[in-house]
């Protein structure tokens, strides 16, 4: 029983800290909507520990450990919730190059994987393709020049609202969301991944939260309208690959039992299964992807173990806390900018979209990716001399007064 008194009072602790930051915003922010993400798969480990109650050891101090990274982690997006969002550019037609250059990559990249995305509908074999997508690399100078898009796939996503929000033709604006949806879409079904499509629900959702305060009723009636009639295709992959991979003929394991245990160990195994026997840490080695990993005494296997387990295998209990406090101060110090353009949006969503994956896993080499970010924050930075002031989607030259 003592195992699911801690599983519950972890839970307690994450929706104690959603209610909390509810009750200060009043609405659902980013904030809000990855803070109650923890909640649901706290609660969904205590499931996990009812069932198998036998499985696990677990000790205290891993869960309030785990809660004080992750706080960390959200504090900047819980702490200002109402960004000032203003157009930066040295030209407003500048961004319409970029995301002119993201379609461009987004049909190149759907060109590649639609062969295959379409060969793996018309004949679904889910477990065998998912077992494949872990052995498959990189095979081919087309696939590697695709693969550039999912490197922004973010910024397209940016993009996307900051058109819906400050203006570009109705045609421009339906080019550039099939764009930052489509390769991801065809990659999921490449890959038989359900990660795939909730990743892309997640960031869909957050970067229209960011905008939601500057988007017009109009916009948003028909966002939701898109929202009811699309939902039903991605549940139903979902669910056809769930109960595909996971057929109890052919796999000890049934559907039910796996969403549930999918949903509910990365915390669990977080406390054991990694920080109960770990001997070894990899100073930044799992980070930064170099090469293969010597055994550092963990027992996790292929399961989850959150973005505090990736962070605390590289650097250790004592020095995580001080690497997420200083990552915490940096992002709060970009939420609380008086005035946020595209660059740091891309940011936002990026560091935003980690920290949701961050609740089951984080894969080798994350750090890459936000090394790939800040070289484009930076870009854009350098390209965003010139501020152009937006009131009622209509462009300023001058400044538009707060009052």
């Amino acid at each position: 029983m003592a195992n699911l008194y801690l599983a519950i009072l972890n839970a307690i602790l994450y929706w104690i800290l959603l209610l909390i930051t509810y009750s200060k915003h009043k609405r659902i922010t980013i904030g809000v909507f990855i803070t109650a993400v923890y909640a649901i798969i706290a609660s969904f480990c205590v499931v996990s520990v009812s069932s198998e109650p036998n499985k696990w050891s677990l000790t205290l101090w891993p869960f309030i450990y785990l809660f004080i990274c992750v706080y960390l982690l959200l504090k900047p997006m819980l702490a200002n919730s109402e960004l000032n969002i203003r157009v930066f550019s040295s030209d407003y037609l500048f961004y319409k190059k970029i995301a002119t250059i993201y379609i461009l990559l987004s049909i190149f990249s759907s060109a590649v994987y639609f062969p295959v995305a379409y060969d793996h509908i018309i004949n679904p074999q889910w477990v065998d393709l998912y077992s494949e997508s872990h052995e498959v690399k990189e095979s081919n100078i087309f696939i590697k020049v695709s693969n550039l898009f999912f490197h922004l796939r973010y910024l397209g996503l940016v993009l996307f609202f900051y058109f819906l929000t400050f203006g570009a033709t109705r045609k421009f604006q339906i080019l550039l969301g099939i764009s930052a949806v489509l390769p991801v879409l065809l990659v999921t079904i490449c890959n038989a991944s359900r990660g795939g499509v909730v990743a892309l629900a997640a960031s869909f959702a957050l970067s229209y939260f960011l905008f939601s305060r500057y988007l017009s009723r109009k916009i948003k009636k028909i966002l939701r309208m898109l929202l009811v009639f699309l939902s039903p295709f991605p549940i139903i992959y979902v669910v056809a690959v769930t109960l595909a991979r996971f057929d109890p003929s052919v796999s000890y394991v049934n559907a039910e039992d796996s969403i549930i245990y999918y949903l509910g160990h990365s915390m669990l195994m977080f406390n054991y299964g990694l920080v109960d026997t770990i001997n070894l840490y990899w100073y930044g080695g799992y980070m930064l992807g170099l090469g293969d990993l010597p055994y550092n005494g963990t027992h996790y296997g292929t399961d989850f173990f959150t973005i505090a387990g990736a962070i605390y295998q590289d650097f250790g209990p004592v020095f995580t806390l001080i690497f997420t406090f200083f990552i915490s101060i940096y992002f709060t110090k970009i939420f609380r900018k008086p005035e946020i353009g595209v660059p740091e949006l891309f940011l936002i969503i990026t560091y935003a979209m980690l920290i949701f994956n961050g609740v089951f896993v984080i894969g080798v080499g994350y750090g890459i990716q936000f090394i790939e970010a800040f070289l484009v924050y930076y870009i854009l930075k350098k390209f965003s001399k010139k501020k152009i002031y937006v009131r009622n989607n209509r462009i300023l030259s001058t400044p538009v007064s707060s009052n």
